[in-house]
C-alpha cells in the first residue's frame, strides 16, 4: 500500500507509472493531468480524500474503492471499473 497525506500529482505520462503495490491510500490528493493511471489487467485500489483528472486522463480502479471524492474538468476523462 502506498499512503499519501499531501499531494501526488501524474502529468502527460500514458500508463508508465509503476507503484509499488495495486492500492493508493490516506487523506491526500490524486491529480491526473493527461496521464494514465493503471491497466485492465492491473487496476489501482484508490482509498483517498480526492481524485481530480484533467485533460483526457484514465483511472484503471476496482470497486473497492471507499470515500473519495472525484472531480473532472470538461475533457473526456475516464474511470473504468474492473473487477
Amino acid at each position: 500500500m502506498n499512503e499519501i497525506e499531501g499531494t501526488l500529482t501524474i502529468r502527460n505520462n500514458d500508463g508508465n507509472v509503476v507503484l509499488d503495490s495495486t492500492r493508493l491510500s490516506g487523506s491526500g490528493t490524486l491529480v491526473l493531468d493527461n496521464a494514465t493511471l493503471g491497466s485492465a489487467a492491473e487496476p489501482i485500489r484508490v482509498d483517498l480524500g480526492q481524485i481530480q483528472m484533467t485533460d483526457g486522463s484514465t483511472l484503471y480502479t476496482g470497486y473497492h474503492a471507499a470515500g473519495t471524492e472525484m472531480s473532472f474538468d470538461n475533457s473526456d476523462n475516464t474511470v473504468v471499473f474492473t473487477s
